[in-house]
C-alpha cells in the first residue's frame, strides 16, 4: 500500500469503479466519463469491456445517469427511472430527482422483499407491514428488522 496518503478502496479489497463527472467553467456544461469494467467476486476474470454504466434518462439528451454497484440493481433503477419519466423533455432537475429517488427506493425494497420476507409468505413489502408483526410476533419481526440494517443495499 502506498505510504503518505490514505488508502484507496481498492487498496483495501473493494471492489471500485470509474465514474467520473466535472463542471465546465464558464459555461456550466457537465462532462461525465466511467469505465465498461465488470468484476465478478473473484469468480471469473474480470472484463474491461463488460457494461456500459451511462444511460441516457430522457430523450432529448439532458439527463443521463451514471452507475457503480451491483449490475442488476442498477439496471433495474435506471431502467424504472426511464420508465417513469418516459418520452418527456426538458425534464427540470427536481422531478428528474424525484423520480430517480423513488426509484431507487422501488428497487430496494423488492431486493429487501425477495431477500428476506418473500420465504415467509409475504407478497411484498405493503404485505409485511400489513401482516408481520402479528404473524410473526415482535420477537422475529424485530429479528427480521434488525437482520436486514447488514445489508449496504437496505
Amino acid at each position: 500500500m502506498p505510504t503518505g496518503r490514505r488508502p484507496a478502496a481498492a487498496d483495501t479489497g473493494f471492489d471500485v469503479t470509474i465514474g467520473i463527472a466535472a463542471i465546465t467553467t464558464p459555461d456550466g456544461y457537465i462532462i461525465a466519463v466511467t469505465d465498461t469494467r465488470v468484476s465478478f467476486g473473484g469468480w471469473h476474470p474480470a472484463d474491461d469491456r463488460g457494461i456500459p454504466k451511462m444511460f441516457q434518462l430522457t430523450s432529448d439528451g439532458m439527463w443521463n445517469a451514471m452507475f457503480a454497484g451491483p449490475i442488476d440493481h442498477c439496471r433495474s433503477v435506471i431502467a424504472r427511472i426511464k420508465a417513469d419519466l418516459g418520452n418527456k423533455e426538458s425534464v427540470p432537475a427536481s422531478e428528474v430527482t424525484d423520480v430517480a429517488e423513488r426509484a431507487y427506493t422501488h428497487v430496494l425494497r423488492d431486493v429487501w422483499a425477495k431477500s428476506h420476507i418473500v420465504q415467509f409468505d409475504y407478497s411484498g413489502v405493503s404485505d409485511f407491514i400489513d401482516r408481520g408483526l402479528q404473524n410473526l410476533g415482535a420477537e422475529n419481526y424485530d429479528r427480521l428488522i434488525k437482520g436486514t440494517s447488514k445489508n449496504p443495499l437496505i
